[in-house]
């Protein structure tokens, strides 16, 4: 089959179908951009967490291709982005990076949509990259305590009581450290917390469950008095800095006052002694027209 021939059956897919998406769900994706079609692909983003780093490599026919006419256009809102409604528009982009501002948080929108446009049509490979650092630090953290308590149940004559809730002390500690200093660690801490809520209900591993459950209770309890408490302390910082302020302003209030008062007490003190100064030339004048008028008389 040529290469015709297939862009006019890509063209009779794309039209005849109901869903024009082409669903990108794997780490390394191909797309046939036909010529002159717009080609619209989705990624899924829902339950990943941010960002997400995407890669284009350009082919045609087996061979590395330069493609300089590709005009890629991205949207999380509009199903079909192009020339008109789109939120980004990208010519021949090699990778972008979708959610820099919400790092280590999840995607709050299901997808990404993308439009691609050539018109000399190419073979496009996507090659996607989620961050699941942050996931993966979590779960290790939650297997290293579950194997931890079944380790502590097994060997419950030989480590003392007082050793168990040291051990379990330490680790609450560890987790408000890191939650207090990581918003998204505290997100996933309150998840695994419901989801142990649902998990304590089942008959299975009912001591390993309820001990999980009530760290997390107490994680949770110590985390909120923490964000009470650095509450508390910024609105007393905030208080303090504004009485400072406010203080600073009466301050200066008060000069500009005092400043204006002097000046007014200066100016009246010179216009009196320039009343002064006229009476007195009056009166001279007056005093050397009176012996004049008795020469005359």
């Amino acid at each position: 089959m040529t290469r015709q021939s297939k862009e006019e059956v890509m063209k009779l897919h794309i039209y005849c179908s109901h869903d024009i998406h082409i669903n990108l769900n794997d780490e390394w994706n191909e797309v046939e951009v036909v010529a002159n079609i717009m080609i619209y692909c989705r990624i899924k983003i829902t339950e990943k967490f941010a960002p997400l780093m995407i890669k284009f490599q350009y082919f045609k026919d087996g061979r590395p291709y330069n493609a300089s006419d590709m005009v890629l256009f991205l949207s999380t809102q509009n199903k079909q982005p192009n020339t008109d409604n789109h939120q980004i528009r990208l010519i021949r982009p090699e990778h972008l990076i979708h959610g820099e501002r919400i790092f280590n948080k999840k995607f709050e929108t299901q997808y990404l949509y993308l439009g691609l446009f050539s018109e000399e049509g190419c073979t496009l490979k996507v090659h996607l990259h989620f961050n699941v650092e942050m996931e993966k630090r979590f779960l290790k953290k939650q297997q290293e305590k579950e194997a931890e308590i079944d380790n502590d149940s097994s060997d419950g004559n030989k480590m003392s009581q007082s050793r168990k809730l040291a051990k379990r002390r330490q680790f609450i500690q560890n987790e408000i450290a890191e939650a207090s200093t990581n918003p998204f660690y505290k997100k996933l801490i309150f998840k695994n917390y419901r989801e142990l809520q649902v998990k304590r209900a089942k008959p299975n591993n009912v001591a390993v469950q309820n001990s999980i459950y009530s760290d997390q209770e107490k994680t949770i309890s110590e985390l909120g008095q923490f964000s009470l408490s650095q509450l508390k302390s910024q609105i007393s910082q905030f208080s303090a800095a504004k009485e400072l302020n406010d203080r600073k302003i009466n301050d200066r209030i008060k000069d500009k006052n005092q400043r204006i008062l002097e000046t007014q007490e200066r100016r009246e003190a010179f216009n009196l002694s320039k009343l002064k100064n006229k009476i007195q030339n009056i009166q001279r004048k007056q005093i050397d027209v009176i012996p004049l008028v008795s020469k005359n008389q």
